[in-house]
């Protein structure tokens, strides 16, 4: 299940998908979004008539998003089977299937994405978790659906971004967003050295997922879930600039980048141990770059 806590998760997934970077995107803004941007995504629903009169709709193609996310729904990416028999096959799952489905990812915009101010009510606040959801699973699901409906679904998060676009900024990434910035801005510009740097680097012996376990857990109570959660979905998205494959994501390079990520949020808190061993790679890349 996609959670906040466990955004790297629905990062690696992310970041191996063709929409992923977009489905990153819609999250990220709503994640962000104030009281004007909520409004403005309610605003462009395409199916008031679900919360309201049954017999009108508010726009004309509402039984095509309606269509849309019944076939993304029951399209949806095959999930990794972790049991696989041999290393290979695993390898291989984890290049072309996913962690989580369309109907996790729904669960978490309408459960957890999305947070309002009391000056918001919550039919308006509903309207603009099913438009987030609907451009979040057009992305997610992209291979699944036809052009028309490809195009039907995300249309009304489009015309709200058009409206009242949702930019992040070092502030949202807590005390140390500065230097995930700085990260994100190496994972876009400079693939090829986060490629050369963790060349044989797999961690086999599970000490990562030890360190990024204690990490998350850290975010959670310290109260930095929604900012390590934003820095994954961020880092999708520098991780696409950059060019990086769905292979190359697989083999190392979302875990080095999702690390790092984490134990930037959380340098200030996190434990010295889990700290090196998620940084390595960043201090890595940036020796890299000084020669």
């Amino acid at each position: 299940m996609y959670t906040l806590v466990s955004a790297a998760t629905l990062g690696f997934d992310l970041s191996r998908l063709p929409g992923g970077a977009r489905a990153a995107e819609v999250l990220t803004s709503g994640m962000l979004a104030d009281d004007a941007f909520v409004r403005a995504l309610a605003q462009q629903h395409r199916t008031h008539c679900l919360l309201d009169d049954p017999a009108t709709t508010s726009r004309p193609d509402a039984g095509q998003v309606r269509r849309a996310r019944e076939s993304a729904a029951s399209s949806s990416e095959r999930i990794i089977d972790l049991t696989a028999p041999s290393s290979a096959a695993l390898i291989d799952q984890l290049e072309r299937r996913t962690l989580g489905d369309v109907t996790s990812l729904e669960r978490l915009v309408h459960g957890e994405l999305l947070v309002t101010s009391d000056h918001v009510d919550e039919r308006t606040a509903t309207l603009a978790r099913e438009v987030l959801a609907d451009a979040a699973v057009a992305a997610y699901a992209s291979t699944a659906l036809s052009g028309d409906l490809a195009a039907a679904l995300p249309a009304a998060y489009d015309d709200a971004v058009e409206l009242a676009p949702v930019l992040p900024s070092a502030q949202d990434l807590g005390p140390q967003g500065e230097g995930v910035i700085a990260v994100l801005e190496s994972l876009a510009d400079e693939p090829e050295a986060w490629l050369r740097s963790l060349a044989g680097t797999v961690d086999t012996s599970g000490a990562w997922a030890r360190a990024m376990h204690a990490a998350c857990w850290c975010a959670e109570i310290s109260g930095r879930t929604r900012a390590t959660a934003l820095g994954q979905l961020l880092a999708v998205r520098a991780m696409a600039e950059g060019g990086v494959t769905a292979a190359q994501a697989a083999s190392g390079v979302w875990n080095a980048a999702a690390g790092v990520v984490q134990a930037t949020v959380m340098a200030d808190v996190l434990g010295d141990a889990e700290l090196d061993h998620l940084l390595a790679p960043w201090r890595a890349v940036r020796a890299a770059a000084s020669v």
